[in-house]
């Protein structure tokens, strides 16, 4: 049970910070503003979600409690490069917490826009326009170092693509819900990074 235990132990603080800032928030939002069922995700996404989520949270969890198990699938990172994970993880919480402020009832754990929300544009939303995905990205790039687990990292990197494909519905679902105003938000903001650093690429 000693195996990787401040890896582990790194990683279990990130994720109970993490649940701690995202789960109370989108309660108040689900409270506040229900969301409009035509533009939930579709069965087939719904589903390929927890096909991806469900397995993905089994192995963390067999990571956190018994990592003999998959120590298999240990990948050759060096702990310097290791450790990196745990100030991203705790700078991508940090956005998620600026990004949750800023969205309010607006925060959707869904394609759906709530239909009390508003299009937010301050906070980080004023330079891109999805915060909360790069935060999440951010958090499961800092599990993967700190794990240095290659079960974890397959994982990680499904549901991101999961994530990435849903994108283009939801800025059309914000278009339809938005028009104009979201089209020229979006004109001025990159979708990951500012529109600037996005042109340098």
């Amino acid at each position: 049970m000693l195996i990787d235990l401040p890896f582990r132990s790194a990683i279990g603080i990130l994720i109970c910070l993490a649940l701690a800032s995202i789960v109370p928030a989108k309660r108040r939002s689900a409270a506040a503003s229900p969301e409009d069922p035509p533009l939930r995700d579709s069965l087939w996404f719904s589903f390929a979600i927890r096909a991806c989520t469900l397995p993905l949270a089994l192995v963390a969890t067999t990571y956190l409690f018994y990592p003999e198990a998959i120590s298999w699938a240990l990948l050759a990172i060096p702990t310097s490069l290791r450790w990196s994970g745990m100030p991203i993880g705790l700078l991508s919480i940090a956005l998620f917490v600026w990004s949750i402020r800023h969205l309010g009832k607006s925060l959707s754990g869904t394609a759906a826009v709530r239909a009390k929300g508003q299009l937010v544009t301050t906070g980080p939303y004023r330079w891109i326009r999805h915060p909360y995905y790069v935060a999440t990205a951010g958090l499961m790039v800092s599990v993967c170092l700190l794990s240095a687990n290659g079960l974890l990292l397959l994982g990680c990197a499904s549901l991101l693509g999961l994530l990435a494909a849903r994108l283009p519905q939801e800025e059309r679902a914000l278009l339809e819900a938005y028009g104009e105003r979201y089209a020229n938000y979006a004109k001025q903001t990159g979708r990951f990074l500012p529109r600037s650093l996005s042109r340098k690429q």
